[in-house]
């Protein structure tokens, strides 16, 4: 029961940092597609990541952020 509860967090989070990239994108006035493009990532991986079902690494994170032109952190918060 305990690793159920510890994925349902996980997953909470990982949705909480799909919407964050979805309201910084949208801020922007950017598209799916030109998000990807300014961060060096796959559409596909853009959209797994803000509908949560993607766990990012380090480094997709820190291009996101790149291209949304904000600071990692931003996303991140906790």
């Amino acid at each position: 029961m305990k690793q159920r509860t510890r994925a349902a967090a996980s997953d909470a989070a990982l949705v909480e940092l799909g919407a964050e990239v979805v309201r910084r994108r949208q801020a922007k006035g950017l598209t799916q597609e030109e998000t990807a493009h300014r961060a060096n990532v796959s559409l596909r991986t853009l959209q797994n990541l803000e509908v949560g079902r993607l766990n990012p690494t380090y480094l997709t994170l820190r291009s996101i952020a790149k291209g949304l032109d904000v600071s990692l952190g931003l996303l991140v918060r906790d």
